[in-house]
């Protein structure tokens, strides 16, 4: 992640349930992600809804496309942090780890 600039990453999801892990079929989901320090202490960027729309983005086979404007990441600091995903499926909220990622430094004024 560069600050200043659009971000997107694809994860796959997946869930293990007696010891099968398989895609989960997230079609009807709502999802949100935001990116905290890595402490875990505090949000780096305000959760923010995603799309299954995004482009590489295919919720029903497990691609989930994580995506931040540049004008949302534009200040933060540059070093380790985590993508924190909130997932709703049929009104239950679903656990996955957070993904890590490394802000690396940037140029707040990119037009990417």
């Amino acid at each position: 992640m560069r600050p200043g600039y659009d971000f997107a990453a694809e994860y796959n999801l997946y869930r293990t349930t007696n010891g099968v892990t398989a895609i989960e079929d997230l079609h009807l989901a709502t999802i949100s992600a935001s990116l905290v320090n890595k402490d875990g202490t505090y949000e780096l960027i305000n959760d923010t809804a995603q799309s299954s729309s995004a482009s590489g983005a295919d919720w029903t086979n497990g691609p989930v496309v994580v995506e931040f404007s540049r004008t949302a990441n534009a200040n933060v600091p540059r070093g380790e942090a985590w993508i924190e995903l909130s997932v709703y499926l049929s009104g239950k909220k679903l656990a996955y780890p957070p993904l890590p990622v490394f802000v690396e430094p940037g140029f707040n004024t990119a037009t990417t």
